[in-house]
């Protein structure tokens, strides 16, 4: 009732004066008594207070959500990216390590994979021989317009095998090895992947795809699936928790010891990009596979942002058939 005499006076464009009786003249009740601006006050508290119980929880929940959704975000993105990376990774590549507090995660990035003929179409006599330097041989199917001429390095058969510890690749069987071991198996000069000064020259002639090395270079091994990758550099995902934030790291040199300080070599001259902040704890862990099942990569996340923690997990799938 006040509230509407308030409306009605201001709708007749009056004052609203708060009036005291004066005793030599008649009281006029044009207005509003303090009593009433008063209880409307009280009253108009009263109202907001009750509206605010009913605001107050849902906005706080909403802001909650939508920096929870921030979070998972931010360490989604990541997962996906490094499951890519792995998924398309040369098979037996994948290594980890943990040096104070870092994580790292390396594999060699594989461009193309395919299968090789081990003779020339219409060459029923000549067999692709790899007890001897290796200068061309074709492989089944043609290569996309995008990969030829493109230099990238050849590996056949990398089995991945190591010695006492990732760091220690064994010679002849393993990508990241720099030098081959002298002795009759594997023999001296031989390797499962060409060194990086071999030019390699990707055509296409008739409905084949035909690889030339400018010189020839004698494989380890022949794999017994024909299998032929085409890969370029090796990646890097570092995790360093005292800073909170994830790097991938690439176009840098195969290295024996796996890198993980991104200020020395050769990290120091790879191109790298922040993938992900908020990264207040994080772990890697690779399972090798077994001639019964594929290979598995860990990955765990914790992101961070003022009092809202969440945690994640993936688990991703290798194949490890070279």
């Amino acid at each position: 009732m006040v509230i509407g005499r308030i409306i009605n006076n201001l709708k007749r464009g009056r004052y609203i004066p708060i009036l005291f009786q004066n005793a030599n003249k008649p009281f006029e009740c044009n207005g509003y008594t303090l009593l009433e601006l008063i209880i409307t006050m009280l009253l108009t508290s009263i109202i907001f207070s009750i509206v605010s119980i009913f605001l107050v929880n849902p906005i706080q929940i909403y802001v909650d959500i939508a920096r929870r959704a921030d979070l998972i975000e931010i360490a989604d993105l990541a997962l996906c990216r490094m499951e890519r990376d792995i998924h398309q990774s040369l098979p037996n590549s994948i290594r980890v390590k943990s040096v104070n507090g870092k994580q790292a995660i390396e594999m060699i990035n594989t461009v193309a994979g395919m299968r090789y003929r081990t003779m020339s179409p219409g060459d029923n006599t000549t067999i692709l021989n790899f007890s001897e330097a290796i200068t061309s041989f074709n492989v089944f199917g043609q290569f996309p317009t995008t990969l030829l001429g493109n230099n990238y390095r050849l590996v056949i058969y990398n089995t991945g095998e190591n010695g006492i510890s990732s760091d220690d690749p064994t010679a002849g069987v393993n990508a990241y090895a720099t030098a081959v071991s002298s002795g009759v198996n594997p023999p001296a000069g031989t390797h499962v992947i060409t060194p990086a000064t071999t030019t390699i020259t990707l055509s296409n002639i008739g409905s084949e795809g035909h690889i030339a090395l400018n010189t020839g270079f004698q494989f380890a091994f022949a794999s017994p699936q024909q299998r032929v990758y085409l890969v370029d550099t090796p990646i890097s995902y570092v995790c360093d928790p005292s800073s909170t934030t994830l790097t991938i790291l690439q176009g840098y040199t195969i290295t024996s010891v796996q890198p993980i300080d991104v200020t020395i070599a050769p990290l120091n001259t790879a191109r790298g990009d922040l993938l992900a902040n908020s990264i207040t704890a994080c772990s890697f862990q690779y399972q090798p596979g077994t001639s019964q099942r594929g290979g598995i990569v860990t990955i765990e996340f914790t992101v961070t942002n003022g009092d809202e923690q969440i945690y994640l997990l993936q688990q991703v799938q290798v194949n490890n058939i070279p």
